[in-house]
């Protein structure tokens, strides 16, 4: 008799142990599908975890984790998304439920082997009772009737002793390709996304939290140097959608695995789940569930990225080992400030920016030994300075200051070593002292691509092209996505006026998103040099608009204008910066460049040596930018 469950467009057929989907078999291991057929018995009911483990391994000591794989496996199976819960319901602290309303039916059939039997029986009851007799009393067979039997299992006998050979050569191959006896399932992992941790309860749900716990795994991930993590900065556009599919994230962003959470936070409890996916198959290659106080989020952080340690069989060093578990702070609210903090830090906004410096000045304040916060707070200060979003004598200034204090407290953090490097190459002009905090920087996290980043624009002002340029290259493979790195190489081929491959990077940066304001401005800046008036201008507008009236589009605009021969536009767009220049910081270089568009050199020489004063005018920009080479820079 065949025995069925049904619930939607699903069934599954007891008897053969198979789950279909609208008739289509969807293969399950042994395991999964006993999961499931518990589940579906007890259609309704709450299964403790306790029980449901029982109920499938029955006496075998396993883990928790097993059986949240299996029910993982299962959602995916039934196409279950994120929050959905159409079909299991995870009971938090005690279990799970199925939930679909389930029909439970035979078709009345018997299985195809005993069909032939059960005919027989039907006709002749009492043949079929003496053939049963004879069987169970193991009558000698008939050797006529057994020989092609016999040599059908000689067959098979031979069959599968060759396929032991096969596998036993094939474990030596194997094991002669790896010699150093590497998982063979997990050896081509070399990069990682750590995706946001999405909240359980979308109405519950806290960005700077789950961009928070990514971050700070991401940090941990970081210090193992045998694989890539990608940076924070990669996966911060995720972090808007409710739901997120680990997979596509995954191969969006190049990477071999993905680290996909979820967080469930209520009074002073906390409840984290992750897994580790292979981006290949969709395949699970971790996954755990940790229940503790909010006040344990440290120690949940810790055993997820040593547990994806030891999935990945990382050979980790004395001091990668207390970098994957070290604690700048025990105070949870200083943590959650800082979490904050550096959220809006990588926003990469004026306004994300200002916020991040509010929230990490909160962090130390709660504890003033937190060396990471003042890392986080150098290197806000570092880009408000860079992007003249304050004035350079207060942002640079507050950058040392932050920056000299996290290294004083710690010295491991690369953070605070880059943003140090910023600080004298941009406003001390100390290049030999920059390069040494560069290189410190890179030893200390060779895989984090924005010091590359910066690095590049040093080796660039100071000639050395070819090194900037492979700089640029391995900031690119640390983080292919980046809107930021990819426009660095596209402005790097523009200040080597290589125009077309600037524009062609560009290009295929605003392809990746259409609203990057600095990618237009490299792409007009391109079009320009080229002569293509009328498409820069197109490109500045386009920069001015998305950055509402950024001095550096409007200084752009206004160069072009003038250069287009429309002197009127590019006068009116001077006095613009005139008049924002009441209210806000703006960078003398901004008018000098316009005023070299009018061909006023004498007014472009004294605000750009203003501007040099007072290290407003990025100094790489002063002997490199083609716009800059009609008149003498001899200030730097």
């Amino acid at each position: 008799m065949r025995h069925f469950y049904e619930f939607g467009e699903f069934r599954v057929d007891a008897v053969k142990r198979l789950l279909l989907k609208n008739g289509e078999p969807i293969p399950l291991t042994p395991k999964v599908f006993e999961t499931l057929f518990v589940l579906v018995q007890n259609g309704g009911r709450i299964l403790e975890k306790n029980e449901l483990m029982n109920l499938i391994w029955g006496d075998t000591a396993v883990e928790e984790n097993n059986l949240a794989q299996n029910i993982f496996t299962l959602r995916k199976a039934f196409d279950e998304k994120p929050n959905q819960h159409r079909f299991i319901v995870t009971i938090p602290g005690r279990g799970y439920q199925f939930v679909p309303d389930v029909k439970e039916f035979s078709d009345g059939r018997v299985d195809p082997e005993n069909e032939e039997r059960a005919r027989l029986a039907e006709e002749n009851p009492e043949e079929e009772k003496a053939a049963e007799i004879t069987e169970n009393h193991s009558s000698p067979p008939d050797r006529a009737a057994t020989a092609p039997r016999r040599q059908l299992s000689k067959f098979f006998i031979i069959f599968a002793v060759l396929l032991c050979f096969a596998g036993v050569g094939g474990y030596f191959w194997r094991i002669r390709e790896n010699p150093r006896g590497a998982n063979i399932e997990t050896q081509e992992i070399k990069t990682i996304a750590v995706l946001p941790f999405k909240s359980l309860i979308s109405e519950n749900a806290d960005e700077s939290l789950e961009i928070g716990i990514a971050d700070a795994l991401i940090t941990k991930l970081g210090s193992a140097k045998q694989i890539v993590v990608r940076p924070t900065s990669a996966i911060i556009k995720y972090s808007a959608s409710a739901e997120q599919d680990a997979l596509v994230i995954g191969r969006q962003l190049k990477v071999d695995a993905v680290l996909d959470g979820k967080i469930q936070k209520a009074g002073d409890k906390i409840r984290v789940t992750a897994q580790l996916l292979r981006v290949a198959d969709g395949s699970s290659l971790w996954a755990g569930t940790f229940d503790e106080k909010y006040t344990d989020i440290f120690r949940v952080q810790d055993s997820i990225s040593e547990q994806i340690a030891k999935t990945l069989a990382l050979k980790l060093d004395a001091a990668e080992r207390k970098l994957l578990v070290k604690r700048d702070t025990d105070n949870v609210e200083a943590y959650e400030a800082y979490l904050k903090g550096r959220y809006f830090w990588n926003k990469r906004t004026e306004e994300g920016l200002k916020k991040s410096v509010e929230f990490f000045e909160q962090a130390i304040r709660l504890d003033s030994g937190y060396a990471s916060a003042y890392a986080g707070m150098s290197n806000s200060y570092a880009l408000l300075g860079f992007y003249n979003y304050l004035s350079p004598n207060e942002a640079w200034t507050k950058s040392k200051t932050a920056a000299t204090q996290a290294l004083k407290l710690d010295d491991s953090l690369a953070e605070a070593h880059a943003a140090l490097a910023l600080v004298k190459d941009d406003y001390e002009l100390d290049w030999a002292g920059a390069e040494e905090q560069y290189r410190r920087a890179i030893e200390l996290n060779p895989n984090y691509p924005t010091v590359r980043q910066w690095y590049a624009w040093h080796l660039l002002g100071v000639g050395r092209n070819e090194e900037a340029l492979a700089q640029l290259k391995r900031a690119q493979e640390l983080d292919p996505t980046s809107l930021s790195i990819n426009t660095a190489v596209a402005t790097f081929y523009y200040f080597t006026e290589d125009y077309d491959r600037a524009i062609e990077q560009s290009r295929q940066t605003l392809e990746t998103d259409s609203n990057f304001v600095r990618a237009h401005l490299t792409l007009g800046l391109a079009y320009e040099q080229k002569g293509m008036f009328q498409e820069a201008i197109s490109e500045f507008q386009k920069a001015r608009e998305l950055s509402d009236d950024s001095t550096e589009s409007l200084s752009a605009l206004g160069h072009a204008f003038a250069k287009w021969g429309k002197l009127d536009e590019a006068r009116k767009i001077l006095g613009e910066l005139s008049k924002m220049s009441e209210d806000r910081f703006v960078s003398p270089s901004d008018p000098a460049i316009i005023h070299i568009g009018l061909k006023n050199f004498d007014k472009a020489r004294e605000l750009l040596n203003k501007g040099t004063t007072e290290r407003s005018t990025w100094w790489v920009r002063l002997r490199l930018d083609p716009r800059l080479k009609v008149i003498s820079s001899s200030a730097i």
